[in-house]
Parts: C-alpha cells; sequence; structure tokens
C-alpha cells in the first residue's frame, strides 16, 4: 500500500543502463506516465513521448528541462510522438511512420491516457494496432547482440473483477456492459484490462515462435497512485492523507520501470515471460484472474480481435510468428448504442425561437458520447440536433474523428436526417488543445467553405477559441456583407467567471493569464472562472473592433447554459441520483436552450443592437445578465488584447485584424 511497499525497488540501483536504447512511453504527459519517462531519461534512455496533445507533451518535456533531468550526466534524450490511442487507424499510421524514422526500438511502453473512460474495445484494439505494426522493427532489435527488447502493458489488479464465466465468442464480448451490476462501471474498466493481460501473454507465446528475436512481453498493475489529490478543495491537507495508502507519481511509475528495464528481469527473462507483476514489492510476478491462464479463451480473443480489424479498420501483418493479412473494407467501430430521442418540448421551444435556414453553423465540442450510459451527455450534441432540426448545415468540429462518426450515426439512426427540412452535419478535425492545429483547421475549413453564419464555441476555454475565430474572420466578414445576413459568434462560457474578484484582475504580462489561485481552496475551479472571464471579456472586446465595420454587421454573444446534469448516469445509483439533481439542474437538451438561442433565434435578429456583446443567463432563456465586473473595465479588455496578441506571437501565431 502506498509508499511503504515500494521501496523495495531503487531505480538508480536496479535499472539497467539504457544508452543507446530507443523506448516509446504513450500517455507520458503526466502522472505515472510522465514520471516512468524521467526514470528512463536518467538512465540513458532515448525516449519517444507519444500522446495526441502536442501542447502537453510539449510542457511534459519543458517540465523535465526545468527540472535539470535533460542536463543531468549521462541523461538521455525526449521527443514526442503524436499518437491518438481512440483511433486504431491512427494508432497504426503513427506506428508506421515511427518505423521508418528508427531504426530500432527497446521497449514500447504502453500507458492509456484515460483507461477508464474509454470504451475497452478502442483502447484495447488501438494497443494491438500500435504494438503490432511495431513488431517488425522490435523484431529485428531483439536479433542484435546482446538486445533486451521488452513490451510492457499497464493493466490493473481491477482485471479479477471480471466474472470467471467471461466468454470470447463474438464482438459484444469484447465490451460488455455489465450493467445489471452496481459497480458496473468499474467492472467494464476491470474487463479492459483483463483484455490487455489475456493479449500480453497471448502475444507471448506468438514471439516465442522465432527463438531468433527473443522478446519479453509483460503486464503490470502500478499499485494505488495519487494523481488526483491536488485538485481536492485542500490540497495541502489531503495530498498527506491519501499518501498514506497511494502512491505518488515517482513510485508509481516503479512497476513500470521494473518491467521496461530492470536488471533482474534482464537477468531471468524467461521468468519474467508473459507474466503479470504486481507493486508488492515492486516487480512481483502475480497470478491474474483465472481467465487470463485459459489458453482457449486466449486463442479465442485473439482470433476474435483479428476478425474484427478485418472488419476494416486497418491491415496488420505478424512476421515471423504467422502472417495475417488484413484488408481494408468500409466499416465502423464496434456497434455503439442509441442515443434517447429529445422530448417534444424541445421541438416546440426550438420551432418557436430559432429560424429555418440552411446555413452553415461550425460548432466546436459537439460529439461527446457517454457510452457507458448509452445515451449521448452534452449540450453540444444537443445544440447539433437543434441546428439540425431547423435545416443548418453544421459542421461538428473536434478532435477525435470516430467520436465525431460515432455521433454523426447515432443522429442519423434516431431518424434525424429523415424529417421534413433536416440539414446535415460534417465532421471537422479540430485539436482545441494545440492553438497551431487550431489556425491549421480553421484555414482547412475556408478551403471548403464559401460562407459561414454561426460560430459556437461550444469549447469555449481562450486561446484556441481565439486562434479559431480570428482565422475564421474573412469568411465571417464575407458573409456579413450579404444582403439579409445575420452573422452570429457564439462563445459558451460560464456563471463561475463571477467567482473571480474584479479588484484582483491585472493584465500586464502573459502569465497573469494562467494565474495558479494556490491561496484557493479550489485552484482549479478559480482556474477555470478566469478562463470564462477572459472569454467574456474577449467576446466585448471583439464586438467593439468589430463594430468599426459597418458593412459587415456581427453579432457576439456569450453565454452561461445553466447548470447541466451530465454526469448523474455515471454514478452507481443514476435513478436516485437523476431524479435528486433534476430539482436543480436540466438535462443536456434543455442546457442547450441558451446556446441555441444566441445562435438562431429571431429575438436577436429583431433587437441586434441589444444583444452586440452581451453577456446571457439562462433563467429564463436569453436573459441579457451583468458580467463581472471586470468585464466591463475597458482598460482590462485592451490589455488582455494586448497580451493575448504576445502570447501568440511568442509561439509563432498572430492576430491579423
Amino acid at each position: 500500500m502506498g509508499n511503504f511497499t515500494s521501496q523495495h525497488f531503487n531505480p538508480v540501483d536496479d535499472v539497467k543502463d539504457m544508452h543507446g536504447k530507443v523506448v516509446i512511453v504513450t500517455g507520458g504527459t503526466g502522472g505515472i506516465g510522465l514520471a516512468t519517462v524521467r526514470h528512463l531519461l536518467r538512465k540513458g534512455a532515448k525516449v519517444y513521448l507519444a500522446a495526441r496533445n502536442e501542447s502537453l507533451a510539449t510542457g511534459a518535456i519543458a517540465r523535465l528541462e526545468a527540472e535539470g533531468v535533460l542536463k543531468a550526466e549521462g541523461a538521455g534524450q525526449v521527443e514526442f510522438l503524436r499518437l491518438e490511442l481512440e483511433d486504431p487507424r491512427g494508432a497504426q499510421k503513427v506506428a508506421e511512420d515511427f518505423v521508418k524514422k528508427e531504426s530500432r526500438l527497446q521497449a514500447p511502453h504502453e500507458m492509456c491516457a484515460d483507461g477508464v473512460s474509454k470504451m475497452a474495445n478502442v483502447n484495447y484494439v488501438s494497443h494491438v494496432a500500435f504494438t503490432h505494426t511495431l513488431v517488425p522493427l522490435l523484431q529485428k532489435t531483439a536479433r542484435e547482440k546482446d538486445s533486451d527488447v521488452r513490451i510492457v502493458t499497464v493493466a490493473s489488479t481491477m482485471n479479477r473483477m471480471v466474472p470467471a464465466s467471461t466468454k470470447f465468442e463474438t464482438f459484444a464480448d469484447l465490451s460488455p456492459s455489465y450493467s445489471n451490476s452496481w459497480v458496473s462501471g468499474f467492472k467494464r474498466y476491470g474487463h479492459s484490462k483483463l483484455l490487455q493481460i489475456m493479449w500480453s501473454k497471448k502475444l507471448q507465446e506468438r514471439l516465442n515462435t522465432d527463438p531468433s528475436a527473443p522478446i519479453t512481453a509483460i503486464a503490470i498493475h502500478p499499485g494505488g497512485v495519487d494523481t488526483y489529490s491536488h485538485k481536492f478543495p485542500l490540497p495541502w491537507l489531503s495530498k498527506p492523507l491519501v499518501g498514506l495508502v497511494l502512491a505518488g507519481h515517482e513510485e508509481g511509475a516503479y512497476t513500470s520501470v521494473f518491467a521496461a528495464a530492470g536488471k533482474k528481469v534482464a537477468a531471468d527473462r524467461d521468468t519474467y515471460k508473459g507474466v503479470y507483476l504486481e507493486h508488492n514489492p515492486t516487480g512481483t510476478i502475480v497470478v491474474p484472474n483465472q481467465v487470463a491462464l485459459d489458453a482457449e479463451r486466449r486463442d479465442k480473443l485473439w482470433k476474435l480481435t483479428i476478425d474484427h480489424l478485418k472488419g476494416g479498420l486497418l491491415s496488420i501483418t505478424y512476421p515471423s510468428f504467422g502472417s495475417t493479412s488484413i484488408e481494408h473494407q468500409s466499416c465502423p467501430l464496434l456497434s455503439l448504442t442509441l442515443i434517447r430521442i429529445f422530448k417534444t418540448c424541445t421541438e416546440r421551444w426550438l420551432s418557436s425561437q430559432a429560424e429555418s435556414q440552411r446555413l452553415p453553423v461550425f460548432l466546436l465540442g459537439s460529439n461527446f458520447i457517454d457510452r457507458r450510459s448509452h445515451y449521448s451527455s452534452g449540450i453540444g450534441l444537443a445544440t447539433v440536433r437543434h441546428f439540425v432540426r431547423k435545416g443548418a448545415k453544421v459542421y461538428m468540429a473536434s478532435r477525435n474523428q470516430s467520436r465525431a462518426t460515432g455521433a454523426i450515426a447515432q443522429l442519423e439512426a434516431e431518424g434525424l436526417f429523415r424529417e421534413q427540412s433536416a440539414g446535415s452535419v460534417l465532421y471537422h478535425h479540430c485539436e482545441l488543445n494545440d492553438p497551431k492545429e487550431v489556425k491549421r483547421s480553421a484555414e482547412e475549413f475556408l478551403r471548403r467553405e464559401t460562407r459561414l453564419d454561426v460560430l459556437v464555441n461550444n469549447a469555449a476555454h481562450y486561446i484556441s477559441p481565439v486562434v479559431l475565430v480570428h482565422t475564421l474572420m474573412p469568411l465571417l466578414k464575407k458573409t456579413a456583407q450579404e444582403a439579409g445576413s445575420d452573422v452570429r459568434i457564439v462563445n459558451v462560457v460560464s456563471y463561475g467567471h463571477k467567482l473571480i474578484s474584479a479588484k484582483g484582475v491585472k493584465f500586464d504580462a502573459i502569465e497573469d493569464m494562467r494565474p495558479q489561485f494556490a491561496w484557493s481552496l479550489s485552484p482549479w475551479m478559480m482556474q477555470y472562472g478566469h478562463n470564462k472571464l477572459m472569454m467574456v471579456m474577449w467576446n466585448i472586446a471583439l464586438q467593439e473592433k468589430l463594430d468599426q465595420d459597418s458593412a459587415a454587421p456581427i453579432t457576439m454573444i456569450c453565454l452561461h447554459p445553466g447548470a447541466i446534469d451530465t454526469f448523474s448516469h455515471r454514478t452507481w445509483f443514476p435513478v436516485v441520483v437523476k431524479w435528486l439533481v433534476s430539482f436543480f439542474m436540466l438535462e443536456p437538451p434543455a442546457g442547450a436552450y441558451n446556446s441555441v438561442f444566441a445562435a438562431a433565434a429571431k429575438k436577436v435578429r429583431d433587437n441586434r443592437e441589444e444583444y452586440k456583446g452581451s453577456y446571457l443567463d439562462s433563467r429564463p432563456t436569453g436573459a441579457i445578465a451583468t458580467p463581472n465586473p471586470a468585464a466591463l473595465d475597458r482598460k482590462l479588455r485592451e490589455d488582455l488584447w494586448n497580451v493575448t496578441a504576445k502570447f501568440l506571437s511568442s509561439i509563432g501565431l498572430s492576430i491579423d485584424f
């Protein structure tokens, strides 16, 4: 438990020299993933930090550099490798590019970034695609003299929660719902980890058929790791208390490092081939769920995985231990359940409020589907549905094509597109966490469309929406110059921006855009509110600048959608919790009302001067409210505008207005 049982392992003395070795660590931007990277760098490895978010990865590398890890004597080097684990096709493409770039690979170390929150089948399939694409390079390295190639999969002790009756006969068996269990979420997570352990063992069996290329496959449980106490209201109190039972990031990475580079594994390879390790003490070989020990079920899982991939996701070849060529076909991922049908009151309200126009609408943060609860959760997708019903052409902008495609498929399954005067939905890739990617995404949109009538920043924090809006501004202005146009930019913010004291707000330097609020009982809530405050201030400032061009009238509106219930279905007692929160929280369909009002209501069109640069509250829908006093300070708004331009310039971007 906690920090105590990990002390049997010392990464300084018990990890072999890694100079000349190449390692991939997925999910290495934080937590035990980053700690694993740190340990391997100290031993001289060349580490590829694989993640989907370049900004987070760059930040993690900068942190390592600031810590002096990269400057230490004998330290290795670290590079970013873009990888989207939620899309198996993307995972394979990244691996193929890596093979072209590197001539050797020592240990691809799989660390799923959000294992609990993603569908088990997607996690599993992506890991299979990524690793098997790298097998030729792994085997090439393994044939070198004195090589010690390892494949480490981070699983979990929760694999033991899966019942012994588990079978693998159909695709549905890869992702059971466990809906009859009161801990269904934990079981789904445990099931995904069981798949990883079984695959690791089966992979070892296949690798063993080529003795000329010895590779060690190991699955591990890192132990209980504290990755959240710093988010509690009283982190200085909660962290030491949690530390009594959970390990910190450094100790939490010990089992991963032991499996990837431990001297003990190198000295006794045959003992560690295909094993499952736990952390009490570090590197202890233990027996996993009995299901993983059943050779017949491992064979069935392997075959089922291959058959699933044959459905058209990608092509994988297994050199030396049996070639299985998978041809490309058109087929979706594992089927998703349909989302619930909207209530008729939604249609009645929208019919009275929004105009029916086939206009292009660009919507960020609109495709979240909670696959555990079997229905859509989130006002973004609800907003899309409203627009489509009124005939709009909607661009669903997000970073995850698989989820977006799934969301569109569900809208189609609902019959939404068959309704009279229904519009259409198109996917548009947009990585909000990286401003440079946002700019490229906006430029791509400019090449696709000749007009844009409504831009809804549903995922509206600050920097990325600013870049998006200003890059799309020429097209927005062009549309606004047409006769009868009604162009709007809608930014979904939060009442939380009022938590920030106006007296302490300043924007004299870039650092003022990201205050830490270390003194607060809830720093993360204050940081969230500060982001939303900047969005409100920028909304007003941009409206003022737009008003200088009377030939291209554009309406800027920011809004608080209200308190939305997007979590009750994830709790252990969803029926009870959902009923309780319904007294003071809205469901996503109603939560989208304010967004739709701001984007398409007739009242805004008829009273444009009144709504320009306004902040709307949700009670009642479309009510103009007074924002944080800081947002009304013209000098503060100008300071924010200038420091934003300075920041964007520092990362190679500029606001051209």
